[in-house]
């Protein structure tokens, strides 16, 4: 009951974003009776967090081959493919739009980046350890400078996230000076 609950919510929000999303309208999508939902959640944005920690949450895994290239390219690919489906666009275009005017989502959303990127940048600073990566490099500024087009592609140009483009974004970040 609660995955279902939960994904209808993800799917309430995608398709109405978050004032549209309704008790009613979940429950419904989830195919439980509204006390159902009512019980468990007591309201609108202890649900839609709930139901965000859980379509993304995730953490994407840090590869760790010995080979920086290989372990950055997986990483953006596994970003790539994540945003790129049609239910993670519209959560995100969600996110960058109303999140704003909401505190607890804001919360969420630097919550979320702050610990994936904390994990991540390990990618680089094995790099810079291996001398794939300039020393005195900012590996926060680094990792940002690498997945910054990925959002902007889903966001704003609505260009392909595809494996050409990453490996131009690691060929980019791992160019020797």
């Amino acid at each position: 009951m609660r995955t279902s609950v939960l994904l209808a919510t993800v799917l309430e929000l995608a398709e109405h974003g978050y004032q549209g999303v309704r008790f009613e309208g979940v429950a419904t999508r989830a195919g439980v009776h509204k006390t159902t939902v009512y019980r468990r959640w007591a309201d609108r944005p202890t649900l839609v967090l709930e139901a965000l920690q859980e379509h993304t949450g995730g953490q994407f895994d840090i590869p760790d081959t010995g080979d920086t290239r290989e372990d950055l390219r997986s990483f953006l690919t596994s970003i790539a493919a994540f945003i790129g489906t049609p239910l993670s666009t519209s959560i995100f275009r969600f996110l960058i739009s109303d999140a704003t005017t909401i505190p607890e989502l804001a919360s969420f959303g630097l919550d979320t980046w702050n610990r994936r990127f904390a994990r991540a940048e390990h990618i680089l600073v094995r790099g810079v350890a291996r001398g794939d990566i300039p020393r005195g490099t900012d590996t926060a500024v680094l990792l940002q400078t690498c997945i910054s087009p990925l959002y902007l592609r889903i966001l704003i140009t609505r260009e392909p996230l595809d494996d050409a483009f990453v490996a131009q974004l690691v060929d980019l970040a791992l160019r020797p000076d």
